[in-house]
């Protein structure tokens, strides 16, 4: 992992039974959220993002990487289904790469999880994991902003 921002993020939204998982971020922004992070250097994504579909393989890899750090769920880059491209102007904990602050292309993805993977947290990635309806998620007052634009859109809430 970089301790740069290239203003790469993939977000995975974890699906079981109607139910959605979240967990509370242990790193900022300290939130409830779906796994996210950024896409590095190791994904194969080199530079800041263009949105370009040559850029997919390596959001993919670093969203099998993410789920599995923050929720211990394995899935395959091919069972993810891309949801949703957005640009959001989001604050980084990561110093820029370029001098401009303050926004990410993100890449969200949706993922199908077998009933018999059991979710565990990584304890300084994520707590309290746990799944939601799409009602009891439009209820949460601590979901992370971003999260909740994205959400409506992908229209999950």
């Amino acid at each position: 992992m970089s301790d740069l921002c290239n203003h790469s993020s993939v977000g995975v939204v974890a699906e079981r039974d109607g139910k959605f998982l979240l967990f509370d971020r242990q790193k900022f922004p300290k939130c409830k959220a779906p796994c996210a992070g950024h896409v590095d250097l190791e994904d194969g994504l080199n530079g800041v993002p263009t949105g370009a579909d040559s850029e997919e393989p390596a959001f993919r890899a670093a969203g099998v990487r993410e789920l599995e750090e923050e929720t211990g769920l394995r899935v395959h880059a091919r069972d993810m289904k891309h949801a949703l491209k957005y640009v959001a102007k989001t604050k980084c904990r990561r110093q820029s790469i370029d001098g401009d602050e303050g926004w990410h292309l993100w890449r969200v993805y949706r993922v199908q999880i077998d009933g018999w993977q059991q979710e565990r947290g990584k304890a300084d990635e994520s707590a309290n994991l746990a799944w939601f309806t799409p009602d009891e998620i439009r209820k949460l007052t601590n979901l992370e902003p971003v999260w909740g634009d994205m959400l409506r859109r992908m229209k999950v809430i």
